[in-house]
C-alpha cells in the first residue's frame, strides 16, 4: 500500500455497499494514520438503492419487513461496540419527515399513509436508500474521495506491487486498488437444466416461460386477459407476481363492514393457477411489534454458542446441538405471551401446536402463536454465528439446516404482510385464483403443445396453460453464475464455492467461498486473498442470513460485519492470512517430496 494514499474499490451500490462505505469513511480518520482514502463505488444503478430497491419498480411490491424495523444508520444500539456511530433517521422516521415536508409525489403520498407497523413499498425504501447515500457521501466528503461508476464491474485481478485492478464493461481500467470489496447484492445466475427445457419447450410451441427472477424485471405483457396462467411456487415472489396480474392490471381490494377483504377485477387479470411443494402459502412475515424491536434470548444466546463451538472437536450437529436451543426459545416466547408475567416458564412440548397455529396468525397477532413464531425470525443472528463457517458437518448442513430448518424457518415466519394472505383468499372466492394442492406438478404436454400442472392429491387437478411463471428467485450458486465479475474470477482460479467436508463426501453449499469475519475471498486453492473481500447474498453459503436488513436499536450482523470489513481495509490487524504464492510454492514444494 502506498504510504501517502490508499485506494479502495466497491463492487454493488445498494444497501451492503453503501454501509461499507459508510464504515470506511467513519474509521478513515482513526484508523487511515493521515493516508488520503479515495473509494471507487461501481454500480450501474443509483448509488443507495442499487437494483432491487430501484426507485422505477411498480410501487405494489412490497418490503417483507415493517417500516420501523428498517435503518441505515449506525446508531446507538446498532453499531458494534466501540465503533465509531453515524445517527439519521429509520426508513418510518425518515417517511414522517417526508410526510410534514409538504412534498408531492407518489413518495410523500405513501408517506402520509404509513405506519410503524406498515409494509412499505420498495419504491419508497429506494428512495430512502438514495436519500441516505447523498447523506453519507456528504458527511463523508472531509474523510475520503468518493468516485461513483455507473457501469458493471466485468473483471477483477492482481496488478503490480500488491494491488489491484478492476476492468469496467466500457473497457476502462480502474488500477491502483488497495483493497476490493464485492457488495453484490442477487446476481444472475444460468438456468438449470431443466429451466432451459421448459424455455426450449415454450419457444417450440409459441408459449411463454417466465424462469426464476424478480418479479419486478419479469416482462408479464404477453399474458392475456382471462387465461390461465400456472404460477408456480407460493413464497415471496409468489405475492408479488399475484399482485403485479391482478392490482397490477387494475383490480383493487376492498374491506367490508364484516371485515373480509373483496376483490373487485377489472376484467384484465388472467386465471391464475397456483401450487407448490407445501400445499398452503409463507405464513405472515414475522417481527410485527412496533418499534422493531426483538425478543431477547434467555437460553440460545451469542455467549452460548460461542461456547458450544469452543467445545467442540469437530463440527456441530444441527438436530443434537443447536435445535434443542432453539425449541426452547419458542416454548418460552409462547408461555410468556400466553401467562404474562413468567419469566420462566414450565417447559412443554408446543411445537405442534405452534404449526398447527401457523396458518391463523393473521387472526392471533401478538398472541401466543405469534409470540413463538417470531423468535424463528428474532433468532437468526444467533443461528448464523452458531452454523456458519464450518460450524456444521456436511451433512447436517445439506440435511437439517438447508434441507429442513431453513425452509421451516421461512415457511412459519418468513413471509408476507398479513393483507397478502388476506388477499390471496378473496382472489380465490372471487374466481381469479386456485390453488392446484399440495405438491403441485408441472410438465410440458406435448400432446396439447402447453404447459400441464395438477396435485398428485386432487382428483380431477389437472389443468393445461399457454403460460408458467416461476414464483421463486434463482438460487444462489457460484458455479452457475452469469456474473462476468464472478465468473471470471472463478474461471481464472480467483474464487471458488464453498464446501464442507473432504473430496467427493463432501457439500458443495455453491456460494462464495469467504473467510470468517472480516471476509476475506477464497481462491481455487483455498487461500485467503489479503485485501480483497466479499459479503452479501453471492456469500450465502458461507455466511448466512445476508439479506436482513439493519435494525433500529438492535445489534446489527449486517452493520458487524461491513465495520469489521472497512477495519480491515483502512488498518489490516497483525499479518494478513498466508500470502497465496507462498502458500502454492509451500504446497508445491510438498507435492515434490511426497
Amino acid at each position: 500500500m502506498s504510504e501517502k494514499s490508499l485506494v479502495v474499490g466497491v463492487v454493488g451500490a445498494g444497501p451492503r455497499g453503501l454501509s461499507v462505505v459508510e464504515r470506511l469513511a467513519a474509521h478513515a480518520r482513526r484508523l487511515a494514520a493521515g493516508r488520503a482514502v479515495t473509494v471507487h463505488l461501481i454500480d450501474p444503478r443509483p448509488p443507495g438503492a442499487g437494483r432491487e430497491w430501484r426507485t422505477g419498480q411498480d410501487r405494489s411490491l412490497l418490503l417483507d419487513t415493517v417500516a420501523g424495523r428498517v435503518t441505515a444508520f449506525a446508531g446507538e444500539g446498532v453499531t458494534p461496540a466501540g465503533a465509531p456511530q453515524r445517527r439519521g433517521p429509520g426508513l418510518y422516521e425518515w417517511a414522517r419527515a417526508l410526510a410534514r415536508s409538504g412534498a408531492g409525489g407518489a413518495d410523500a403520498a405513501e408517506a402520509r399513509r404509513l405506519g410503524p407497523d406498515s409494509y412499505p413499498t420498495r419504491a419508497l425504501a429506494g428512495s430512502y436508500f438514495r436519500w441516505v447515500f447523498r447523506q453519507v457521501a456528504v458527511a463523508s466528503a472531509e474523510s475520503l474521495a468518493l468516485r461513483v461508476h455507473a457501469e458493471d464491474a466485468v473483471a477483477l485481478d492482481d496488478g503490480p506491487g500488491g494491488t489491484q485492478e478492476i476492468l469496467l464493461a466500457g473497457g476502462r481500467r480502474l488500477t491502483g486498488l488497495d483493497a476490493v470489496v464485492l457488495a453484490q447484492g442477487r446476481v444472475p445466475v444460468l438456468p438449470t437444466a431443466q429451466e432451459r427445457g421448459h424455455a426450449a419447450f415454450a419457444a417450440e410451441f409459441g408459449l411463454v416461460y417466465v424462469a426464476p427472477a424478480h418479479p419486478a424485471d419479469a416482462d408479464l405483457s404477453a399474458v392475456a386477459p382471462g387465461e390461465p396462467v400456472v404460477l408456480r411456487g407460493l413464497g415471496l415472489n409468489f405475492f408479488d407476481y399475484l399482485t403485479l396480474l391482478t392490482t397490477g392490471r387494475g383490480g383493487r381490494f376492498d374491506r367490508d363492514r364484516d371485515g373480509r377483504v373483496t376483490y373487485r377485477p377489472s376484467g384484465r387479470e388472467p386465471r391464475i393457477l397456483c401450487g407448490a411443494r407445501r400445499a398452503v402459502p409463507y405464513g405472515t412475515g414475522g417481527g410485527h411489534r412496533n418499534g422493531g424491536g426483538r425478543q431477547v434470548p434467555r437460553v440460545f444466546t451469542e455467549e452460548l454458542t460461542a461456547r458450544l463451538r469452543a467445545q467442540r472437536d469437530g463440527p456441530l450437529d444441527f438436530r443434537e446441538s443447536l435445535w434443542p436451543l432453539i425449541a426452547r426459545e419458542m416454548e418460552s416466547a409462547y408461555y410468556t405471551a400466553l401467562l404474562p408475567g413468567r419469566d420462566r416458564p414450565e417447559r412443554a412440548p408446543v411445537l405442534s401446536g405452534v404449526r398447527r397455529g401457523a396458518g391463523t396468525r393473521a387472526d392471533a397477532a401478538g398472541g401466543p402463536v405469534e409470540a413463538a413464531l417470531d423468535v424463528l425470525h428474532d433468532l437468526r443472528d444467533e443461528v448464523r454465528l452458531a452454523v456458519d463457517h464450518a460450524g456444521l458437518g456436511g451433512e447436517s448442513r445439506r440435511r437439517d439446516l438447508d434441507g429442513w430448518f431453513a425452509p421451516l424457518g421461512t415457511y412459519l415466519s418468513g413471509g408476507p404482510a398479513a393483507r397478502r394472505t388476506e388477499e390471496l383468499i378473496a382472489l380465490v372466492r372471487a374466481g381469479v385464483a386456485r390453488i392446484v394442492g399440495p405438491g403441485m406438478q408441472v410438465a410440458a404436454d406435448r400432446e396439447a403443445g402447453k404447459f400441464a400442472c395438477e396435485s398428485p392429491s386432487v382428483s380431477g387437478s389437472r389443468e393445461t396453460a399457454r403460460v408458467l411463471v416461476e414464483g421463486r428467485l434463482p438460487g444462489v450458486d457460484l458455479r452457475r453464475t452469469a456474473d462476468p465479475l464472478l465468473r471470471h474470477l472463478l474461471d481464472s482460479g480467483q474464487c471458488r464455492p464453498y464446501g464442507l467436508g473432504p473430496g467427493r463426501t463432501g457439500y458443495v453449499a455453491g456460494g462464495l467461498a469467504v473467510t470468517g469475519r472480516p471476509f476475506h475471498v477464497v481462491d481455487g486453492d483455498g487461500v485467503p486473498h489479503p485485501q480483497r473481500f466479499a459479503l452479501g447474498v453471492p456469500t450465502e453459503s458461507a455466511d448466512g442470513v445476508t439479506a436482513a436488513a439493519i435494525r433500529p436499536s438492535v445489534g446489527s450482523a449486517t452493520l458487524t460485519d461491513t465495520d469489521a470489513i472497512a477495519r480491515a481495509v483502512l488498518a489490516p490487524a497483525g499479518p494478513p492470512p498466508r500470502g497465496r504464492d507462498d502458500l502454492r510454492d509451500r504446497r508445491a514444494e510438498e507435492a515434490r517430496r511426497g
